[in-house]
């Protein structure tokens, strides 16, 4: 008479066997996952880098990247700009802002504009505004300008974003989150993880600086590297008195030891962009950069 059927026996050998392999096979997935992952941050920083230099060779500089009020679209008619007191605007919003625009329609030469009914940019006295993509935001994740939620386009509206992601209950400058609203000065995710977005910061170099502490200013990304928002509390350099561990790690160690009147940043000249990484904390070794992170 045939046996149908496994035995008891069998199945556990079985369920064993098929459990040693996901448990050697498993770990090497994950590695593959984030290596994959790490090389699309790099493929996106790189492609930034490419439009900050198309942006420099069209308007002769490189984006500010200065802690700043931020320029507020809205939704009234048209879309108008204002600037409303207290809402930080930082490097990493400066960068998004002209790689795209703060509407995702292009950078504008000038601040103070608006788009027409139809769909011409300009400024307040009916100019016309010119308009340039140095990147196309569809082959980016646009975060809302606090950074901590992906937004998505409204397929009908483009230029237009469906939710802030807010919390229950929160509001962002007077909008609920159910609002569909214009442009909210956005930021570019890394996209390293899905549940835990993390804005990619901009600093740019000030020439006028002679130390390594004084080209660039963690001031310019602190409501990311600090941070001012709770969500973000924890998730970026830990501050001491002089800031000293952001000015070590952007440093040159070729150029001499911080404090040296030789010691000089990576990309002193230019503009450094810093990737949170797996970690999804800014200033450690796994951070992905346009500069070396050893």
């Amino acid at each position: 008479m045939k046996r149908k059927g496994f035995t008891l026996i069998e199945l556990l050998v079985v369920i064993a066997i098929i459990a040693t392999l996901m448990a050697i096979v498993m770990p090497a997935i994950s590695k593959v996952q984030k290596s994959a992952r790490e090389t699309a941050v790099k493929a996106k920083i790189n492609s930034i880098g490419q439009g900050l230099e198309s942006f420099h060779n069209d308007q002769g500089f490189y984006p500010s990247s200065a802690l700043d009020t931020a320029q507020v679209s809205y939704v009234e008619g048209v879309t108008d700009f204002n600037s409303p007191p207290g809402v930080l605007d930082t490097g990493a919003h400066h960068l998004a802002r002209s790689m795209f625009g703060a509407d995702l329609l292009g950078y504008a030469t000038k601040e103070d504009y608006y788009v027409n009914a139809s769909g011409i940019t300009e400024d307040s006295v009916g100019n016309k505004v010119g308009r340039t993509s140095y990147l196309d935001p569809e082959n980016m994740d646009i975060l809302n300008p606090r950074g901590d939620k992906v937004l998505q386009n409204d397929p009908a509206n483009p230029g237009y974003w469906m939710s802030l992601g807010l919390k229950s209950g929160e509001n962002y400058l007077g909008f609920s989150s159910d609002t569909v609203i214009a442009n909210m000065n956005p930021l570019i995710d890394d996209g390293m993880k899905a549940n835990s977005p993390r804005a990619i910061l901009y600093f740019k170099a000030r020439k006028s600086g002679a130390l390594s502490g004084q080209i660039y200013n963690i001031d310019d990304n602190v409501v990311f590297a600090g941070s001012t928002f709770d969500s973000l509390k924890g998730k970026g350099f830990n501050f001491s008195a002089d800031d000293r561990d952001f000015y070590e790690f952007i440093l040159d160690g070729k150029t001499g030891v911080l404090g040296q009147p030789t010691a000089r940043p990576y990309n002193k000249d230019t503009y450094i962009l810093i990737a949170a990484g797996t970690d999804g904390i800014y200033g450690t070794k796994d951070d992905i950069c346009n500069f070396p992170n050893d």
